[in-house]
């Protein structure tokens, strides 16, 4: 009786639902918001990269829109018979020229700025998520460290009782068999 381990059965319950949620919302993460995060995260890692192609891809887009209005500006002062001489069209086509590459370097600056803005909000973004996930998961560490540590404890108590009640009783029957033998 003194020396038995003889332990109540542990209610886990509230642990176990615990696990199995932070296993569903794991689970979760892993299907939905990692993909998205390593994406995310990849383009952070290829900055350079990423604004070189918004760089390339805007002054692209520039230029075409660019040659379209001033198509649409042709077409309509052919439309209104609009004649120029040689030296008219020479200086056109060098105001054009102009205009043309201001249009493509604003567009590359902005796309540049814009890019390296964005890029470096995503930066400050997944910063603070990753402090946030792990805040997160050390508050899930936290709260089943003391939840283990409270049963523990409880188990100490219920096998300290244990053994002093096994005490008592073999200390009573010593206590019987002494004056049984007096």
């Amino acid at each position: 009786m003194c020396g038995g381990s003889d332990s109540p059965p542990v209610d886990t319950y509230a642990q176990d639902r615990q696990i199995a949620l932070m296993r569903q919302l794991e689970a979760d993460w892993g299907s939905r918001f990692k993909p998205i995060e390593e994406g995310l995260v990849n383009e952070i890692m290829n900055r350079d990269n990423v604004i070189r192609r918004n760089v390339y891809e805007s002054g692209k887009e520039a230029k075409a829109s660019y040659d379209a209005t001033k198509d649409m500006a042709e077409r309509n002062m052919a439309s209104y018979g609009t004649q120029m001489d040689k030296d008219q069209q020479e200086a056109m086509e060098r105001s054009d020229a102009m205009a043309g590459q201001g249009a493509v370097i604003s567009a590359r600056n902005m796309a540049r700025d814009s890019s390296i803005s964005r890029l470096e909000q995503q930066q400050g973004g997944m910063v603070s998520l990753g402090r946030g996930v792990q805040q997160l998961g050390i508050s899930g560490f936290n709260q089943a460290a003391a939840m283990e540590a409270a049963r523990n404890n409880q188990n100490q108590q219920i096998y300290g009782q244990h053994q002093s009640s096994g005490w008592q009783t073999l200390g009573g029957i010593a206590g019987m068999a002494g004056m049984l033998l007096s």
